[in-house]
């Protein structure tokens, strides 16, 4: 294969039907646009040694897994994956997220792929070593990471059907999946140990609270500003929806469980959160 056909497959493109000064064209467009350009050439006019590779892949954050570092395997794992590095010169120098950054994100794999490879795996406790394309390693990466230490949806964000006692509130992770309603998370509250109970005897996972309690805020935050809901008039008039007085009731249990885990101050939502547990 010719070095400008690595170059189109490195990025997604195709050459069938193009003349020679239409792929030129392309090829400087490409080299004008994206950042990956000036490395992946290098890679495509060098000896394509895997050793070579691995030492070029490092300039962008790439790792080549051990299993990949032989005969033409580590340029082919380069040339497939290059792409996907594109994003890690988006991220204008921002350290990198903290656990609970990462568990309060609504998109844990675009938050990540920021980030160089040797970042993600040195703040993992369960890595991926051999595999063949970045976005199946960082899929699998979250999940053993994070998605394993349980997550929660909420199903509904209606206003006019959400219940107190219906179980919209789903948890899962990996092993279990189990539906809640804002009552029986607001029973499995022990006051006394200040943890919430998935199960009799088995606590939640701190930061899968945190997840819920992110969640939760975002609803709140979507039915403020929903058309038709008039916080003032409801504030006046002392009016407040059953979920949205037990889902606040529920933020505050959530809070108890995970003092010392920093998370976003609950002003940041709604207006003028009240004070439901001592």
């Amino acid at each position: 294969m010719s070095a400008d056909q690595d170059i189109f497959l490195a990025y997604g493109l195709y050459q069938t039907g193009l003349t020679k000064n239409q792929i030129q064209e392309k090829i400087n467009y490409l080299s004008k646009f994206k950042k990956t350009y000036p490395f992946l050439y290098s890679v495509v006019f060098s000896d394509r040694h895997p050793s070579t590779i691995v030492q070029e892949a490092s300039k962008i954050g790439m790792f080549i897994p051990i299993a990949k570092r032989y005969g033409i395997n580590a340029y082919n794992f380069y040339i497939n994956n290059i792409n996907n590095y594109e994003v890690v010169f988006e991220r204008q120098n921002s350290t990198y997220p903290t656990h609970e950054d990462i568990i309060r994100s609504n998109d844990k794999y675009k938050l990540l792929s920021m980030y160089r490879d040797e970042e993600i795996f040195s703040n993992g406790h369960c890595t991926i070593f051999n595999y063949d394309d970045r976005r199946d390693m960082l899929e699998k990466y979250i999940k053993d990471n994070y998605l394993s230490l349980g997550h929660f949806s909420i199903d509904s964000n209606s206003r006019s059907i959400y219940s107190y006692t219906l179980p919209l509130i789903t948890y899962n992770d990996g092993r279990e999946k189990i539906h809640y309603s804002i009552a029986d998370l607001i029973h499995f509250y022990d006051p006394n140990t200040r943890i919430i109970y998935k199960k009799p005897g088995i606590a939640f996972n701190p930061l899968s609270l945190l997840h819920l309690r992110q969640l939760i805020l975002e609803k709140l935050a979507k039915w403020k500003d929903r058309a038709g809901y008039n916080v003032t008039y409801e504030k006046e008039k002392k009016i407040i929806p059953i979920s949205e007085h037990e889902l606040k009731i529920l933020v505050n249990y959530i809070d108890s469980c995970i003092p010392h885990i920093n998370k976003p101050d609950i002003k940041s939502y709604i207006d003028t959160p009240q004070t439901l547990i001592s």
